[in-house]
């Protein structure tokens, strides 16, 4: 499959967790990892308190991803990596 540039809309989860994809693992989106995404190459913006938007190139054919599950995003992009699609980071 074709990597195409993805809007990403990480939604912060029950414990405040977002996937990071700069770091390729989960987060705790506070106010210290807010002001690194705000720094980070991937931020594409906030989503008004409920999670952060990224944008990368992904393995993703339609529109935006909606990620509610944070480690089941990194288990999907850490599998990519491995395979050789994603680069780390």
């Amino acid at each position: 499959m074709k990597l195409r540039l993805v809007d990403h809309l990480n939604y912060i989860d029950q414990k405040g967790k977002v996937f990071c994809k700069k770091k390729d693992r989960v987060v705790t989106l506070d106010e210290s990892q807010a002001s690194d995404c705000e720094k980070c190459q991937y931020v594409f913006g906030f989503l008004q308190g409920d999670g952060i938007e990224c944008q990368w190139s992904d393995e993703f054919e339609f529109g935006d991803m909606y990620i509610k599950n944070p480690y089941k995003e990194c288990k999907r992009v850490l599998a990519l990596i491995k395979q050789g699609k994603l680069k780390k980071g």
